[in-house]
């Protein structure tokens, strides 16, 4: 959504609030600038909020978010899943900088390891605690 008469140069002292969610319903406002993007758990809890903007506001519907802040957005609604990526943000990062011919680097770890946190005794805590670390 876009909200037709936000204050896009306004200098925001106030503060944030949140109302305690009532019969366990989460929605959540995320805004920047003048655009909202609604989340929810229903698409009947989303027109709930549409309506309540559009009730205050002038607004405008943008559609389901594609892309939000440079990170696109693609979802599978039947699955229930919802994927993000940078790459736009990234190729531009490449392109501003002229890095079009770098050589790529392979990250330091294997593609979906786990990370654990390890199993300790107080002995090696005490141990840990000795020496000198960065």
């Amino acid at each position: 959504m876009d909200i037709e008469t936000a204050f896009l140069n306004g200098v925001l002292e106030e503060e944030v609030y949140m109302q305690i969610p009532q019969e366990g319903k989460i929605q959540i406002v995320a805004i920047y600038v003048d655009d909202l993007m609604l989340i929810a758990k229903t698409p009947g809890e989303i027109a709930e909020m549409k309506t309540g903007i559009k009730n205050a506001f002038r607004a405008n519907e943008m559609g389901p978010v594609s892309y939000i802040l440079g990170i696109k957005v693609v979802r599978d609604r039947p699955r229930r899943k919802l994927w993000i990526n940078q790459q736009l943000s990234a190729d531009k990062i490449v392109d501003r900088f002229n890095m079009q011919h770098a050589f790529a680097a392979n990250v330091p770890s294997a593609p979906g390891k786990k990370l654990r946190k390890p199993v300790t005794t107080a002995n090696v805590m005490a141990d840990m605690a000795t020496k000198p670390f960065r």
